[in-house]
């Protein structure tokens, strides 16, 4: 596992249920079936059931993506990717050039808007489609476009739009502590259910830098 590329893993302790206490460890199963040695699943039978992680991104102008992994099956759901800042007390601590600062300070309670990511390999927002008829409980490559943080220091998010020049979304929301949610949204006509069994979650650093002058 490279340092300068992932920033946090898909295991507790960043991994949450939105704020309910108690649902840490019960949403990871232990089974050597999966590549990873577990899946991620709890509410994640259901439709609009979502999942939280929590990481700190900076500096300004580094560029990012989410990777994952995740079962595909008869049964399976469509999953979505967003992402927002959350404010806490101490923006500017916790980062560095590496990208692979520990998190620091507290969350206040304050958050940026949820900002919609785009998968890579549909070029849109819809949720990706997990569905398929022969079950694969290590199917993987799956990520987001590229996304570049753009605002300054311990800024909200609120907006997202691509930018050709570098060829990449850029964010507002500034370096610090960002949210990444995983949300269940709907599912293939002809799949029997929402299945999504998560076996992987990373945010890769694509960049060696944080200076963009595009």
């Amino acid at each position: 596992m490279s340092r300068d590329l992932v920033n946090f893993m898909s295991y507790p302790p960043n991994l949450d249920d939105g704020g309910a206490a108690g649902k840490h460890l019960d949403q990871v199963a232990l089974d050597s079936t999966y590549w990873s040695g577990y899946y991620i699943y709890n509410l994640f039978d259901a439709d609009q059931s979502e999942v939280y992680f929590y990481t700190r991104l900076g500096p300004k102008g580094s560029l990012w993506t989410v990777t994952w992994a995740a079962e595909v099956g008869p049964d399976c759901g469509s999953l979505g990717w967003y992402m927002r800042t959350g404010s806490d007390n101490s923006p500017g601590n916790g980062y560095d050039d590496d990208g692979i600062g520990m998190m620091a300070g507290h969350l206040d309670g304050t958050f940026g808007a949820w900002l919609t990511l785009t998968d890579a390999f549909t070029g849109t927002t819809a949720p990706h489609d997990l569905y398929n008829a022969v079950q694969n409980k290590n199917a993987y490559g799956f990520y987001t476009y590229r996304i570049r943080i753009m605002g300054d220091d311990g800024a909200a998010s609120s907006s997202i739009s691509y930018n050709a020049t570098d060829d990449a979304y850029h964010v507002d929301g500034g370096a610090g502590i960002w949210v990444v949610k995983a949300l269940v949204d709907g599912k293939n006509a002809s799949s029997s259910g929402y299945v999504c069994h998560l076996t992987g979650v990373r945010m890769n650093r694509m960049t060696s830098e944080g200076y963009f002058a595009g």
